[in-house]
């Protein structure tokens, strides 16, 4: 398997909706991995979300990443809602 660039996009494809006392949350938010040339779409999570923690996620993984922390591996068979689960259960 020879390396190659991913980019990751957070889009917001659906209307904004007041939370009120808590966080506004967006329909159709989707986090899509852009990979070769032409760009083939991969969705990697999509749902009725509030952003401001997917951002703050992306954020820390980013800063991680820049700092050259060990990134986060996943395993053969595991969805990436299982990997991120995991992420989360040891962040607690």
């Amino acid at each position: 398997m020879s390396p190659s660039i991913v980019a990751l996009r957070l889009e917001v494809r659906g209307p904004r909706h007041d939370g009120g006392r808590h966080p506004d949350w967006f329909e159709d938010v989707v986090l899509v991995a852009y990979e070769g040339q032409p760009a083939r779409e991969h969705v990697l999570l999509r749902g009725n979300l509030e952003l401001e923690p997917m951002l703050e996620w992306l954020y820390d993984c980013e800063l991680q990443v820049r700092q050259h922390k060990p990134l986060i591996t996943q395993l053969p068979d595991e969805t990436i809602g299982q990997t991120l689960g995991t992420l989360v259960r040891r962040d607690q």
